[in-house]
């Protein structure tokens, strides 16, 4: 029989159904469908990838979506109604898209269409009236409902019966039936799937935390504060409880529909559907947007006259390597189509940079590529970092290339809306999350009702569910593990359309903006442009830095420079990019820095692969002088000679077999992905071509056979030595700015981390550490950080609840209060627990003086402070609280009589949990000690009983947390004394 459940969910449709695409195309052809459906609620998400998922399946795909329909958009109301739409045909399709985006547009609690919708985009769709949500529960409306629904689409209205076994389901169906017959639209039986197979069905209910929500609900009853409340509550449960109490929602056989609803007719009129419905999504062809010029290939050609004039090509010594370069490159950009791409990042990016705006110095395989860098798309001259174009484009590439941008984090968003001005249609690109091992075992936690504490401890320890040692959460956390819990935004991926993105995808809404409602890569194969425009906090770093010192030319500053090498030799490399973690510093200051290109090799270095092949150690001790650096053969040295003999980079591995076997450098690109891809079959099938081509350039099999064994352990970890030269290049710049400029660099960097306490903490320690006095925040002072010979006072915008804090009357202590009363209570507390008003008085007393001018009751009385008040803190705790971190000494208020030596007390900043490669647990931790933030690791002491904010008492060696122990607080707390830097003003 020609069937299928044409009502029917996956987990796109976010917690309301559990299964996946496969698992239910999978169910499909297991009971004899002849296609599978997908009628997601309120979103087309899903749609292309279930039409791939099907095609590799060889089932017919059936699109659609369950749609939220409101009777009038005007009034707003929470009630909406149920509605099926399916695509007949492309343009159908694309309309399903338009819809919607327009509830999208229409978003009120859920995203809403209505009858105007249903006219304008009626074309190529199918409609049908849903589950007992539809709007035929609608008795004063359903008769209006059937008459206009028929009017709009014709013979492609149906009317809608499920099998599900509960009262108001068969009424409801008695009802539709007799509806069919009196105005002779015909009856559809569908199932409303939303998990495939019937033992899913408790794992449905634990996934969407289903029958906890239930118990939840009682609870609310039990305890509601009005009749009112009560029977809001008492019908949320009821009908919740009526419609998942079948618990009958997977995927129904043939025999089993029909042992419920035997009505043949119904079914034909399902495989009538199903004949209608053939949607064909176009795959391969390209949508970019045409940049506005007659000759894109001339506007790259005078972009690169110009770059060649401005960098100086014509008095360089190797003119000629460079003159050749740029001819090969216009020839093979040319060939490959990719001038219009071209166009229209130079665009973008110039743009930026006339709004004032800082852009990276690159990022990826573009970095290779003497066009991009002329053009001012990079600023990496690729022949003087040795890098190699064809890592970027050659023709033959199967696979489009990429050229990933960097702005300002607090600016991406004015150069998104530049493009979407400029083209029309430009948008961030919606992600997928989906439950991981360590979320999942969160997710068990909750439905099992375990201590979220306990879960935490848990899922700090693994790496996987088969880690789990607890039964019953391994279990449980297995059925939800890999299930797609939300959706969210790119942080970089911008999709742009040359016309309405509906014949691709439907725009949809998604933190507070409209996105484009899926998967980057799915557009990618569309054909449509997607930009990586990532925003770097790092470039409003360097930009407020050089806005400060104004004399500084970023561009210009030496890449070899004595003070900078003096700064990274001594692992003072907190706050500058990519290079500031334990790791990365290690390197830096075992390698001898001095120059820009180290720190290119370090942020390759200082990777996952090659850290886990010890690697790392191997090019410090050939460095270092400590082991001699040898090469397999003599024409690999002039390759590797600046990497210590060692492949460091995938343009290294492309010379190789170019000068081995005489591969072109498209053919070496091939060979380099299939390296790094780790497939075997195609890896031996390569390496033997590369044995036989050498062999036939005089290097026999001896002598090759390890240097293709070296290749192959190297591709798993070989990096991007375009994109390694951009950031090492961003990495030297800061480095330079940090030391030629620290207190405008602490300050700048303080600025950009506001927002986050932990940070905060780090760097004002760090500072401090390095001579440059940290003064608290001032009400006379500015938002941001302002800066002295060696001193920064914290902004106002550090204080929590401040950062917006605009205009106000300056004054300190009461007469503060008394003309800023109206300024609302959190900037105040955060001004107060800041010390930014302080006078010489009480800031507890500040506290209650504020609550009684704010208090209007005309009965409060004259105001008394109350020393004895349990909410009076220590200043120390306060500025913890809205800072995070203490200008005064916060354990004076405990009892620390037994910390000297390497015992210490620590307030716990942060908790970072880990395992070693062997699986043991153990936990990174940031703390504040008298003498300053410290970053420590425990490996014996179970960390889970750190609590963020607590003081405990720490036995501390070379680093590492050996013994702790709650603090204990001293009764009544004595009053804390200053620290050295407020004695000093």
């Amino acid at each position: 029989m020609n069937f299928t459940d044409l009502h029917s969910h996956s987990f796109y449709s976010r917690r309301d159904a559990y299964s996946s695409l496969e698992e239910r195309i999978q169910r499909a052809k297991e009971i004899g469908y002849t296609a599978v459906s997908l009628t997601d609620h309120g979103t087309t998400s899903g749609l292309t990838s279930h039409y791939l998922t099907c095609q590799q399946a060889g089932i017919k795909p059936i699109l659609g979506m369950e749609a939220y329909f409101s009777y009038d958009l005007d009034i707003k109301t929470r009630d909406n109604y149920h509605l099926i739409l399916l695509a007949k045909n492309t343009e159908g399709l694309y309309n399903l898209r338009r819809l919607s985006t327009f509830g999208a547009h229409h978003h009120y609690y859920k995203p809403l269409i209505d009858y105007n919708a249903l006219r304008q985009y009626s074309n190529g769709i199918i409609a049908s009236t849903a589950c007992v949500a539809g709007p035929l529960r609608n008795e004063l409306l359903r008769d209006d409902f059937i008459g206009i629904m028929t009017d709009i689409f014709k013979y492609d209205f149906y009317l809608e019966v499920q099998p599900h076994d509960f009262k108001l389901q068969w009424e409801y169906n008695k009802v539709v039936e007799e509806l069919g017959k009196q105005y002779n639209v015909p009856i559809i039986v569908t199932g409303d799937s939303h998990y495939a197979y019937p033992e899913q069905m408790q794992s449905h209910r634990d996934f969407l935390l289903l029958d906890r929500t239930l118990d939840d609900k009682l609870e609310q009853i039990k305890h509601a504060s009005s009749d009112k409340l009560k029977e809001k509550y008492k019908t949320e449960y009821n009908n919740m409880k009526e419609y998942y109490g079948s618990r009958d929602y997977h995927m129904w056989t043939i025999d089993e529909f029909k042992a419920v609803i035997p009505n043949q007719e119904y079914y034909d009129n399902v495989g009538k559907i199903i004949d209608k419905c053939n949607v064909e999504i176009p795959f391969g062809e390209n949508h970019y947007p045409v940049f506005p010029v007659k000759d894109p290939a001339k506007y790259v050609r005078d972009a690169c006259a110009n770059g060649y004039s401005i960098h100086c090509i014509e008095k360089k010594e190797n003119k000629e390597t460079y003159v050749n370069q740029i001819k090969h490159e216009l020839d093979v950009l040319t060939h490959v189509d990719y001038n219009n791409y071209l166009c229209i990042i130079h665009d973008m990016l110039q743009w930026a940079r006339k709004q004032g705006m800082r852009t990276g110095a690159g990022r990826g395989s573009v970095c290779g590529s003497l066009v991009a860098y002329l053009m001012g798309i990079t600023e990496i001259d690729p022949i003087q970092y040795n890098l190699v174009f064809e890592r970027f484009t050659n023709p033959e590439r199967v696979t489009p290339c990429d050229i990933d941008t960097d702005f300002q984090q607090s600016r991406r968003q004015e150069v998104v809306q530049y493009i979407q001005d400029k083209y029309g249609y430009a948008y961030n690109v919606r992600t997928f999350g989906f439950l991981g091992p360590k979320a999942a075992v969160q997710h068990a936690g909750r439905v099992l009702g375990r201590k979220p504490s306990d879960m935490t401890s848990i899922s700090k320890n693994i790496n996987d569910i088969s880690d789990i040692r607890d039964k019953e959460v391994r279990e449980m956390a297995s059925t939800v593990v890999n299930r797609l819990i939300n959706y969210s935004t790119h942080a970089s991926a911008v999709a742009v359309f040359p016309s309405d993105p509906a014949q691709w995808c439907s725009i949809e809404y998604e933190d507070g903006q409209y996105v484009a409602a899926e998967d980057f890569h799915i557009l990618e194969k569309q054909g449509i442009l997607k930009l990586d425009i990532l925003g770097l906090t790092t470039l409003d770093i360097i930009d407020n830095v050089l806005r400060r010192v104004k004399t500084c030319n970023i561009n210009a500053i030496p890449l070899q420079d004595d003070k900078t090498a003096k700064l990274l030799q001594s692992g003072n490399t907190t706050g500058i990019f990519q290079i500031e973690s334990y790791v990365m510093t290690n390197i830096v200051t075992n390698i001898h820095s001095k120059s820009v290109y180290d720190l290119v090799d370090t942020v390759a270095i200082g990777r996952p692969g090659v850290l886990d092949v010890g690697m790392d150690k191997v090019f410090i001790a050939r460095r270092q002088g400590k082991e001699p650096v040898k090469y397999l053969h003599p024409l690999l040295e002039p390759i590797l000679k600046d990497t210590e003999g060692v492949i460091l980079y995938q343009e290294q591995l492309m010379m190789i077999v170019q000068a081995l076997a005489g591969y072109t450098m498209g053919e070496a690109d091939i060979l380099r992905r299939i390296i790094g891809r780790k497939e075997l079959d195609k890896i031996n099938a390569a390496v033997d071509e590369f044995i036989e081509r050498a062999g036939k350039k005089g290097i026999s099999e001896d002598v090759i056979r390890p240097i293709a064994e070296q290749m192959i352990a190297c591709g798993s970890y070989v990096f991007n030595r375009g994109h390694s030269a951009a950031y090492g290049l961003t990495a030297w710049r800061c480095a330079y700015l940090k030391a030629h400029y620290p207190e405008i660099y602490y300050a700048s960097i303080l600025d950009v981390n506001f927002g986050d306490k932990e940070k905060l903490s780090l760097f004002i320690d760090d500072a401090k550490k390095h001579g440059i006095k940290i003064i608290p925040p001032d009400i006379y002072g500015d938002i941001k950080c302002t800066t002295g010979k060696n001193i920064v006072c914290l902004g106002l915008g550090a204080i929590a609840g401040c950062s917006n804090l605009r205009t106000f009357k300056h004054e300190r202590g009461k007469t503060f209060l008394e003309l800023n009363k109206t300024m609302n209570m959190t900037q105040l507390k955060g001004l107060i627990y800041s010390g930014a008003i302080d006078d010489g008085g009480d800031r507890n007393d500040y506290m209650q003086y504020i609550k009684w001018l704010k208090d209007k009751r005309k009965s409060k009385g004259e105001y008394l402070f109350d020393n004895n008040s349990k909410d009076n803190l220590s200043k120390g705790a306060m500025e913890l609280a809205v800072l995070g971190y203490t200008f005064n000494s916060i354990f004076d208020e405990y009892d620390i009589s037994i910390c000297t030596g390497n015992v210490k007390p620590a307030i716990i900043l942060s908790v970072t949990a880990r395992k070693t490669k062997k699986g043991k647990p153990y936990a990174f931790l940031t703390v504040q000690t008298p003498t300053g933030v410290e970053k420590l690791v425990t490996f014996e002491v179970d960390f889970t009983m750190f609590i963020k904010g607590n003081v405990y008492v720490l036995r501390i060696s070379d680093g590492v947390v050996v013994d702790a122990c709650s603090a204990n607080r001293l009764t009544p707390p004595t009053e804390p004394c200053y620290t050295e830097v407020v004695d000093e003003g």
